[in-house]
């Protein structure tokens, strides 16, 4: 660069393990147990409270799980100001782990951990809430510590459980510091509510418990000991123990759940109910809530690669640098402009949250690789980024040429930490696909020592042009690109499949006014040349401005794998729309006059939606039927559903007391909860079975042809099946009594061949099985 702009290699300092390892980070992936019971060399650095702080950014979501729980067992009289039992629910990667040994820490070691900046935060946030300061030290708490993720149930470890067999005895073992005569004075009572709170209380200081990965326990764990009475124990304790929680003073609780809609553990029938039993347990008793969010990622990953935060006056510089090029009309016309790119608009907010990387790449992490079910949002990013900033900042020590920012290009793939970070990071999981991703890497991009590969020999080959030193590695930049949003499956979340052209001019582009678009141009257009450039693309010619041809790096895929891909890659939009799509279709009215579908509006309350859409209809029998993406019943999570109907009917109270006068003629269909996530892991199947279909792969294959078009049909008459199915609850307004008050009841079709959704068949039942004052 001819700018005199301290690069970020020098500006910026790695963390030491990073650089002593190389760009590998060994324990990305944090482990209580290990924080807690691990020592000697095999105790990890975050088990000191103080480097766990300093490698920590302090989210506002992580400041106020840990304030939460500061005031709970620190608070004193006012510990009432905080709820007590926390559920972490997010995915693997999200930061459950993070959170736990955070919690840990401000426990078991308060005056560290509240002496960070992480804690500093904790400690203001506490005190706005309760208006003093929390207690000296928060009281001495004690903490006990359930990593069921290392735990065996009926298995004790003797240094860890000493006599302990059940998961209530471990439990008491810790809560007692391995004091045997309490141990056994209470041994007996694991479902006794009154005494598991008589033994907590005679610890006499706050506790905090942390139960993590409480689904290993007693998923397929509890399977596994194949012993009845250990499995009615350990959930009656779990029960119990619950609800004792919020009655103790001073005592707060963190449980590690993953959401059931989104983790996909294969369990037992057994063992599902008693994950649906704890899910229950814990909407009663608890909230979930997660610890990161798409506005931290940036600034998580900096504090994690490097030591400190850049200077003001580099980032100043640097956002500088880039403002011709973003401004420049040319380039906003054909590149910026086209690919959407929102972050130009603040772009010194954005490239300073972002620095060193370029927000394009973070926006590719933050909304694709990200919503892709494999990839572990924080934990993945952080590998690959390490390995890359690593890369980059040996290139620069070495005198090469390394970019002012790293944008989505600039992933060193002849770096084998970068790439099999990249490819082992969940965005590819197929071995197969993996496998000939990392030959299509060497042989399309640039190989392990960077002297060929057909991108790389363009840019090594190149005739002397007036901007070949200020960016050398413009088509390895352009085909790294195509292979990010290549390996990502057919089709990009929001995207659509491969890359654009504009996208792959603009990982080309840096802050250099020698290279122009025309440049940018010349580089992709010789790169895709299948006879010069890189010979395993599936090209999609553009189609005007407004439709830009798309480059696909493709490996031949079986149907199966294609599917595969495609299914990580389908939203929670997609899939519930295309739930809704076919309900409405199925549903009929029957001998009901009016039939109604109430679509979702997610951004609004599910009783604002009802009361706002129009189903008070005078003298009309009405079929109403409820969008599953916002209405369901059963399974712990129909109070928002019921709050809404109860609007709609006109039993409101107060400011929620609607001037219904028909609402004795509408019965309202709704989805079970429990069939609505069946319904919907369909939904994802028949999606990527159509989306698979239509892929070039397939269209261009006869046999691949015919095996997509009948599973496809296969995969829509089990959808349609799951989705009647799953609508088999019927709700309205009851009076059996005329002089009696009007009530919201229920009626629930326990026979498969019986829907809510057929008019008709709901016609016929509310004859015979409906209240008094029914519509018909």
């Amino acid at each position: 660069m001819t700018t005199n702009v301290t690069p970020w290699w020098k500006a910026l300092k790695l963390r030491q393990e990073i650089h002593s390892a190389s760009g590998q980070i060994d324990d990305v992936q944090m482990s209580l147990f290990r924080a807690v019971h691990a020592t000697g060399a095999d105790r990890p650095p975050y088990a000191d409270a103080d480097y766990y702080g300093d490698i920590t950014h302090p989210t506002e979501r992580l400041i106020d799980l840990l304030a939460e729980i500061a005031v709970r067992i620190g608070g004193g009289d006012d510990y009432l100001k905080a709820r007590a039992v926390t559920r972490l629910d997010q995915g693997m990667g999200g930061g459950k782990s993070h959170a736990c040994i955070g919690a840990y820490h401000l426990a078991a070691n308060p005056r560290a951990l509240l002496g960070t900046e992480l804690g500093q935060k904790v400690t203001a946030r506490a005190r706005a809430r309760i208006g003093h300061p929390l207690a000296d030290g928060l009281g001495r708490p004690h903490v006990v510590v359930l990593p069921c993720d290392n735990m065996t149930p009926g298995a004790g470890v003797q240094e860890l459980d000493g006599p302990a067999v059940n998961l209530y005895e471990r439990f008491l073992w810790r809560l007692f510091s391995r004091d045997y005569t309490l141990f056994e004075r209470y041994r007996r009572f694991w479902s006794d509510k009154h005494k598991i709170a008589e033994a907590i209380s005679a610890v006499n200081r706050p506790v905090l418990i942390i139960v993590d990965e409480v689904l290993d326990y007693i998923g397929n764990g509890l399977d596994g000991a194949n012993q009845t009475d250990l499995a009615a124990q350990d959930m009656s304790f779990l029960r119990a123990l619950l609800d004792v929680v919020n009655d103790v003073p001073h005592v707060a609780m963190l449980v590690v759940m993953i959401a059931s809609d989104i983790d996909k553990t294969a369990l037992s029938p057994a063992a599902q109910a008693r994950r649906d039993d704890l899910n229950s347990l814990l909407d009663r008793n608890g909230l979930p809530t997660t610890v990161t969010g798409v506005g931290d990622f940036a600034d998580i990953l900096r504090r994690r690669l490097f030591d400190a935060e850049p200077a003001g006056e580099v980032l100043a510089a640097t956002a500088a640098l880039y403002e011709k090029t973003l401004t420049d009309k040319t380039w906003s016309k054909q590149v910026w402009d086209p690919i959407g790119a929102a972050w130009r608009r603040n772009w010194r907010s954005e490239m300073t949250s972002c620095y060193p990387f370029h927000p394009m790449l973070m926006s590719l992490a933050q909304s694709e690789w990200s919503k892709v079910t494999g990839f572990q949002r924080v934990r993945s990013t952080i590998r690959i980024f390490a390995a890359t900033v690593y890369a980059l900042q040996q290139r620069g020590r070495a005198g090469e040429w390394v970019p002012a920012l790293i944008g989505p290009g600039d992933l060193p793939l002849s770096d084998s930490t970068v790439r099999e970070a990249l490819l082992g990071s969940g965005l590819v999981e197929d071995d197969r696909t993996i496998a000939n991703y990392r030959s299509l890497a060497e042989i399309e991009v640039i190989n392990h020592d960077g002297s060929s590969g057909a991108a790389r020999r363009q840019d090594l080959e190149r005739q002397s042009s007036t901007w070949g030193t200020n960016n050398p590695r413009a088509a390895e930049r352009a085909a790294t690109f195509i292979f990010l949003a290549s390996v990502v499956g057919t089709l990009r979340p929001g995207r659509g499949r491969g890359a654009s052209a504009p996208e792959v001019k603009a990982a080309t582009s840096v802050p250099e006014a020698t290279y122009t678009v025309t440049d940018a141009d010349g580089v992709v257009d010789e790169l895709v040349n299948p006879n010069q450039g890189m010979s395993a693309l599936d090209i999609t010619p553009g189609q005007g401005n407004n439709k830009p041809a798309r480059y696909f790096l493709s490996t031949r895929l079986t149907h199966r794998m294609l599917v595969k891909n495609i299914r990580r890659t389908i939203t929670e939009t997609e899939r519930d729309q295309v739930i809704a799509d076919i309900a409405k279709r199925l549903a009929s009215s029957g001998p009901f006059r009016d039939l109604q579908f109430v679509p979702a509006d997610l951004q609004r309350s599910p009783a604002d939606v009802l009361a706002t859409a129009g189903l008070d209809t005078a003298y009309t029998t009405r079929l109403i039927v409820l969008d599953p993406a916002q209405y369901s019943l059963r399974n712990g999570m129909e109070k928002p559903t019921l709050e809404a109907l109860t609007v709609a009917m006109g039993l409101g109270q107060g400011a929620q007391q609607l001037p219904v006068q028909w609402a004795s003629s509408a019965v309202y269909a709704v989805v079970n909860t429990q069939q609505r996530a069946l319904a919907r892991n369909l939904a994802v199947e028949y999606l990527a079975r159509q989306k698979a279909l239509q892929a070039p792969e397939i269209q261009n294959d006869d046999e691949l042809k015919t095996i997509g078009a009948k599973e496809l049909a296969e995969a829509k008459t089990q959808l349609e099946r799951a989705i009647k199915r799953a609508y088999q609850h019927v709700a309205y307004l009851a009076q059996p009594d005329p002089d009696g008050e009007r009530y919201l009841d229920q009626l629930t079709f326990d026979k498969d061949n019986i829907t809510a959704l057929d008019g008709m068949l709901v016609w016929k039942v509310n004859r015979s099985g409906f209240g008094r004052d029914s519509i018909v």
